[in-house]
């Protein structure tokens, strides 16, 4: 027989032998029936909030035959793919918690969501996606080539690549000073 709602059954098993007529002591146990999803919850950041550097993740995630949860990040309004932002392993809850803190800086500038997926022990699943959009201005990947140099006019290592990438599209400046702080050479774009 199915059972759909969520309770508490008893079993019984009693059995007896067909030619001796002997009975065997029934024995019985109960088990549960658990079809109610989990309850879980972002509270922040909002939903279509623009979000930069590290940023805090707070929510809520419970169930009584709590199993594990997964919060996650995919790029774009439809992600393929996503990406681990921590495991929640307890249930938290009734008022939202810390979940993670998410450094953001190095992601491309773009549309993202944060999905929280929750599952109990048999299974039921609770995905709550909060879509947000990253912007950050960072500047990563700073670089100088030729190090030392030595800019004497003698044609050896007399010169150095500097360099650095930004995650989005900027006006920039390069200030090149000497050990009293002193501007020898600026450069802008």
């Amino acid at each position: 027989k199915s059972v759909n709602e969520n309770s508490a059954l008893t079993f019984t098993i009693s059995a007896t032998d067909p030619v001796t007529g002997a009975v065997a002591i029934p024995v019985s146990s109960t088990t549960t029936v658990d079809n109610t999803l989990p309850t879980a919850s972002i509270t922040e950041p909002l939903s279509g909030a623009t979000l930069s550097g590290t940023v805090a993740i707070r929510g809520t995630a419970q169930d009584t035959n709590f199993s594990i949860g997964y919060l996650f990040y995919g790029r774009g309004t439809n992600p393929t793919q996503w990406n681990i932002i921590s495991i929640v392993y307890t249930p938290v809850g009734p008022e939202p918690v810390l979940l993670a803190n998410w450094n953001t800086s190095t992601l491309t500038n773009d549309d993202y969501i944060i999905r929280l997926e929750i599952s109990d022990q048999t299974s039921n699943l609770r995905r709550i996606d909060t879509p947000v959009r990253i912007y950050n201005l960072t500047i990563f990947n700073l670089s100088d080539s030729t190090d030392p140099f030595s800019p004497n006019a003698d044609d050896n290592r007399d010169t150095t690549t500097i360099s650095a990438s930004l995650t989005t599209l900027a006006n920039w400046t390069l200030e090149i000073k000497d050990s009293s702080n002193n501007l020898k050479r600026s450069f802008t774009g």
